[in-house]
């Protein structure tokens, strides 16, 4: 029997504690789940996912809280808590009583653009800033003991087509943003998503809800890494605002990108609040990328997009959603006013390899939250979802 989108079953589950050392040397557990409300959802009678809410300590933890999952399959959450998949199915949550990244990381935006496999661990700081000695540069954190020691260091990064970058004054967003995943392509080139503004970069947002969010229309683009992250050279735009063009958007902004099973590298980018993601593909390991083009399935406007490719070949995309205006779009913008929006969390799940084609899922329904979301396969068929201060179990439900 095919459940709908409104039916709920009840999964009861109790959390084990775990007896093993891996957490003994810095952790304890934090709380035990001893049951919990597993809401299945369907997209379009193709696919089903059944979403449990894990409790977290929100007393630690903030509106644009972030995570990362270390190689062992750790989720870590600002650095202060952990969740697992326990061998019972469960997602058991604890605390952490060390720092396992330093802190000054999570303050700059290092737990948003990272990369993770057995033996090495790499994150770029949020911001690239300008060095009149070197150039433009970044901090690194590095490990190669699976988190078990961090350094911290400084990495160059070549941008010779930026020029002198606008970075802003009095809190506007302005200058050049690491975003997202940082990825290894086939080749063992690094690849990271990197939005902002070049000195060409100069289109003012037309929206007063765009003017707010950045300075300028923002461009996408990629840096590249072939030394693991010591060092990073600009590779090319993926999109760029042009001249003239009217719109409500905020140019192309935070973006995400992943290889697909066949070599191509998809990228997905927030184009503003009110305003349609695009995507563009590249053939050619991210030297020139297709012309954006919306895909209507992931709805009409998207925030802080996250895509990962699953272990069968299909992609899990998370993103938030702000409230779309109703009626007549000029007539609201013309009474925007600056405030907190209500905001949901969704989740697309790709319908076939070449990502051509989305089942859409709404996780969260719309409330005051940043929406700002990390999804990660934790086992086949089973994702965390992360958003703030919020965490939930999805499975993923194979057809019978």
């Amino acid at each position: 029997m095919k459940l709908n989108i409104n039916n709920l079953i009840l999964c009861i589950s109790t959390e084990k504690v775990r007896r093993q050392h891996v957490f003994a040397a810095c952790c304890y557990i934090l709380f035990n789940i001893l049951a919990t409300s597993c809401s299945v959802k369907t997209a379009g009678d193709k696919q089903e996912i059944c979403i449990t809410s894990i409790s977290l300590d929100t007393s630690r933890l903030s509106r644009y809280s972030r995570s990362f999952l270390s190689s062992e399959g750790d989720l870590y959450i600002d650095s202060t808590q952990v969740a697992r998949l326990e061998d019972d199915g469960t997602v058991s949550a604890v605390k952490c009583n060390r720092t396992v990244f330093p802190s000054a990381a999570a303050e700059a935006g290092g737990l948003n653009s990272y990369y993770s496999r057995p033996g090495l661990f790499i994150s770029l700081g949020y911001r690239i800033l300008y060095n009149t000695d070197t150039g433009y540069v970044n901090k690194l954190w590095i490990s190669h003991d699976d988190l078990k020691t961090v350094a911290v260091t400084k990495t160059v990064v070549s941008l010779p087509d930026a020029g002198i970058v606008d970075y802003g004054t009095n809190g506007q967003w302005a200058g050049l943003f690491c975003h997202r995943g940082i990825i290894q392509i086939n080749d063992g080139t690094l690849l990271a998503a990197v939005y902002g503004n070049f000195e060409s970069d100069s289109i003012i947002p037309e929206n007063p809800q765009s003017r707010l969010e950045t300075k300028f229309k923002l461009r996408a683009f990629v840096i590249v890494s072939a030394d693991t992250g010591k060092s990073w050279s600009y590779r090319s735009s993926v999109a760029v605002p042009v001249p003239g063009k009217g719109d409500d958007s905020e140019g192309f902004n935070e973006w995400t990108m992943a290889q697909l099973n066949d070599g191509r590298i998809l990228a997905i980018i927030r184009t503003g609040h009110f305003t349609p993601p695009v995507v563009c593909t590249s053939k050619d390991a991210g030297k020139i990328w297709s012309s954006p083009a919306v895909i209507p399935e992931l709805g009409p406007a998207m925030c802080d997009p996250c895509l990962i490719k699953l272990s069968d070949g299909r992609l899990a995309l998370s993103y938030g959603e702000m409230v779309q205006p109703e009626g007549d779009r000029e007539q609201f913008f013309r009474n925007f006013t600056a405030g907190d929006h209500p905001r949901r969390c969704r989740l697309a799940i790709s319908t076939g390899p070449d990502a051509s084609e989305w089942d859409v899922f709404n996780i969260t329904g719309y409330g005051n939250r940043s929406a700002y979301s990390s999804t990660y396969e934790i086992k086949t068929n089973v994702l965390l979802y992360q958003t703030g201060k919020e965490l939930y179990k999805i499975d993923l439900i194979q057809e019978k």
